[in-house]
């Protein structure tokens, strides 16, 4: 269809000439390319009752120093500044408060917090984030390491510590004792208000080192009596049976609705400023109401509470086990998961004794469950989401009968990350670039194999980048590294690692910091596994950063040596050439038999095109050379490479034995040059003649015109050119527009004719895939334009360019 402009010029229709290879529309178009061309183109077991027995020593020991030499890797959080430790800790409202006993020891491996100190008895240690820097609407993780001990073996440690999220101050605490500085105090008294005493609006996991399970006589002096009945739980009082409960997380339903015994040491999580937390009991006891003539005190008898504690979500072994204070780092995963859109509950899944202090590595526990957090409780909203973070730690008193220590602990943590700085992770593979597999316990490197190890770093989120990451990578034995990089997930430049500087399989590097606009770092090495028997233990390396560390362990392996082997080598394993040209796959094979010759040795290869054409290479073309090692090189030429994506399989096979065969695979890339999507026609303005010369813009009224280069090439660059027989009527084809096309860059014309104008030359190729919209930088006044002459005749006018796509050597 043709539409009429007033005067002048018209506008046409496109119309698609049959004519392989052309586009036409008002202006139509030819493409046309000089070269044959195609389009070329990422733990949780569940313990219920679970009993595990703890191999406990003679002592532990009591020296600082020694229990920071031993801490696993650990951040520098004095330097951070990321805590603050008040000198008093407390309710300040009401003056109660007591001094501070947490502080921070520095170790060879990184700083920890101590909150409780052994001997010191009837005390109370806090840290809290320096702000509030818990975000309960966004997703965060904790991990740390915990260590408690006692004395030694004949001390029963105390009281334990507790993490904390809460929206009350930085120097909150409320009691010693079974309180652990975050549940409520026993206030001795009918009218139920322990949950007004805890730290308000805050939820906690306690690490709880010493049974509370005094259920007191009647008649005592209820001022005299020692709040110690927290572990209690859910005792029955009616049968009295002693079988203190908490609740143990069901998985099944993702409820606390699973009945534990309260045995030994625990842990357990809940809202401390809760009313509902507290389980109260009543008991009888005596109130002193004055004196009598002879100064006797007279004693009132009245109802009051003791209470227990609900425990939800416990984790604990057989009774009386020092699972928790047992002298040993113990790490501690916190995985928080903020409420889906439209709700007010979060999720807190806790983690315990999940990685071996010894290296890092991951490590099965069944101490594991997850409990709903409400932020309600917390007194959050989206607007004002965050909340203060961290531990509390309380000692008590030797019972009757116990030892000086006892009552009281060494307690510390070490973080590797924490919350509101840099949510992080990284993982680690080795692949056997022959099998494809990853390499574990049930897939084997073969010898000589060509081997691939990858580590990724992952940011996940954060309120901080993760800054000033070094590892040494604590890499697989026996394989000859060759070649490694690091490259980055926003493009940004990555680097070249010097496999020479391997030493003892460790490896240096540092890794430019990951944040939100560069979520990940990929580190990659390249070598060939040796021809040997060997087993490779699982390796952990550690990531650390300036505010996070993560760690990533390996598979143990086997390595199976082959009495036959042949290996494509690594610089043809994946090979990047033009289409149509030619190139060499090289590789190398050999045998533990001296009989194995070139003569009696056949190389076959095979190739596999994209559309599923198959060709097979002339034997007698590969060449073979024996190296000085004793081993063979050889040499598969390629005339011209298929474009796009070709598959070279290669198999060696050798006379002495029918078991001496061995294959592998190459790939190679061939890179093109074709046009792409266009928008079509290109249609210029409507325009009134006036006997004088002007020069006519595109009409872009319905969006620009657009013309796209695919290129894949690998080397060189791609050249586009233009030619036109000009314009001529519609109605009237013999009638020629006075005027030429023209195109104009800048201050350079270029007149259209019958002869290949050049347009443009791309920048040298590098093989990724580009696509390149030839008119996405011309304006009104540049590239396609109508130059027509004062002698125009008004009518509607066709024309036709053909744009020809060419490639050049590479510039070196």
């Amino acid at each position: 269809m043709s539409r009429k402009w007033r005067m002048g010029l018209t506008r046409v229709a496109p119309r698609v000439l049959p004519d392989e290879g052309r586009v036409k529309g008002v202006l139509m178009m030819k493409l046309r390319s000089k070269m044959l061309t195609v389009a070329g183109t990422v733990l949780a077991g569940i313990g219920l009752g679970v009993f595990w027995n703890t191999v406990v020593g003679e002592a532990f020991t009591t020296s600082i120093d020694s229990i920071m030499s031993s801490e696993p890797k650990g951040l520098h959080v004095n330097d951070q500044n990321y805590f603050t430790i008040q000198t008093k800790i407390g309710n300040p409202e009401s003056a109660t408060t007591i001094p501070n006993a947490a502080k921070i020891q520095d170790g060879p491996n990184g700083d920890a917090v101590q909150v409780s100190s052994l001997g010191q008895q009837n005390s109370g240690g806090a840290i809290w984030s320096k702000g509030k820097t818990f975000d309960m609407y966004q997703n965060q993780r904790a991990s740390m390491w915990v260590y408690v001990n006692g004395g030694d073996v004949n001390d029963k440690p105390g009281e334990g510590m507790a993490f904390a999220i809460q929206n009350s101050s930085d120097s909150a605490f409320s009691g010693t004792g079974e309180s652990l500085g975050v549940w409520g105090v026993d206030p001795k008294s009918n009218d139920n208000t322990i949950a007004q005493t805890a730290i308000q609006h805050s939820w906690a996991i306690e690490f709880d080192t010493r049974l509370n399970q005094t259920m007191p006589a009647s008649n005592l002096i209820i001022a005299d009596t020692t709040a110690d009945a927290f572990d209690i739980g859910t005792v029955d009082d009616i049968t009295g049976n002693n079988t203190y409960n908490g609740f143990g997380y069901n998985p099944t339903n993702g409820k606390n609705d699973i009945p534990q015994t309260i045995w030994g040491e625990h842990i357990a999580s809940d809202s401390p400023s809760n009313t509902g937390t507290y389980v109260p009991r009543t008991q009888s006891g005596r109130v002193q109401n004055g004196y009598d003539f002879l100064v006797v005190p007279h004693y009132d008898t009245k109802k009051y509470n003791y209470y227990g504690l609900k425990h939800d979500g416990l984790l604990e072994t057989v009774r009386n086990d020092h699972f928790i204070s047992d002298g040993a780092w113990h790490h501690i995963t916190l995985n928080y998961v903020a409420p889906s859109e439209g709700s007010d509950t979060g999720q807190m899944t806790y983690t315990f004794d999940d990685k071996y202090a010894a290296n890092g590595a991951p490590k099965k526990t069944q101490w594991t469950a997850t409990e709903n957090i409400s932020l309600k409780d917390l007194d959050v909203t989206a607007e004002k989401p965050n909340v203060y973070w961290g531990f509390t730690g309380t000692t008590g008193a030797p019972a009757s009968g116990e030892t000086t220590n006892s009552g009281t602990e060494n307690a510390l943590v070490a973080f590797e990350q924490v919350p509101g700085q840099a949510n992080v992770n990284a993982t680690t593979d080795l692949k056997d670039e022959k099998t494809g597999d990853s390499a574990d316990s049930t897939h084997p490197i073969g010898g000589n194999d060509r081997v691939k190890l990858t580590y990724k770093l992952n940011y996940e989120s954060g309120e901080n980048p993760w800054s000033e990451i070094k590892s040494s990578l604590n890499l697989p034995a026996n394989i000859d590294w060759d070649q490694g990089q690091i490259t980055y997930s926003d493009g940004s430049e990555g680097s070249t690692l010097n496999t020479s500087s391997i030493s003892n399989n460790k490896l240096d590097v540092s890794v430019n910091a990951l944040s939100d606009a560069r979520k990940q770092a990929v580190i990659t090495l390249e070598g060939k596994a040796k021809n040997v028997s060997a087993q490779d233990v699982a390796n952990t390396t550690y990531f650390s950063g300036k505010n996070a560390i993560a760690t990533a362990t390996s598979n143990t392996f086997k390595i199976n040596p082959r009495s036959f082997s042949m290996s494509i080598d690594k610089d043809s394993r994946n090979v990047n050439v033009n289409a149509d040209t030619p190139a060499k796959i090289t590789g190398t094979f050999s045998a533990n038999d001296t009989k194995v010759t070139a003569e009696n040795t056949k190389i076959a290869a095979r190739l596999t095109s994209k559309d599923g054409t198959v060709t097979d290479i002339d034997s007698d073309k590969i060449s073979i050379v024996k190296n000085g090692d004793g081993s063979y090189s050889f040499t598969i030429p390629v005339d011209k490479v298929p474009a796009g994506d070709t598959a070279v399989d290669v198999v060696a096979t050798s006379s002495v034995s029918s078991g001496y065969t061995d294959e592998d695979t190459a790939k190679l890339h061939g890179g093109t040059v074709t046009f792409g999507a266009t928008s079509g026609k290109i249609i210029f303005k409507k325009t009134v003649l006036t006997g004088k010369g002007t020069t006519i813009s595109r009409d872009d009224s319905n969006g620009p015109w657009s013309l796209n280069v695919d290129s894949s090439l690998a080397s060189g660059a791609w050249t586009l050119s233009a030619r036109t027989t000009g314009m001529h009527s519609v109605n009237v084809p013999s009638q020629s527009l006075d005027g030429n096309l023209i195109y104009k860059n800048g201050d350079d014309v270029t007149t259209l004719n019958t002869v290949d104008s050049p347009i443009m030359t791309s920048p040298q190729s590098t093989g990724a895939p580009t696509e390149t919209n030839i008119a996405s930088d011309w304006t009104n006044d540049s590239g396609i334009l109508l130059d027509v002459n004062g002698g125009a005749v008004s009518d509607d006018y066709i024309g036709e360019i053909t744009w020809t796509l060419g490639s050049v050597p590479k510039v070196n």
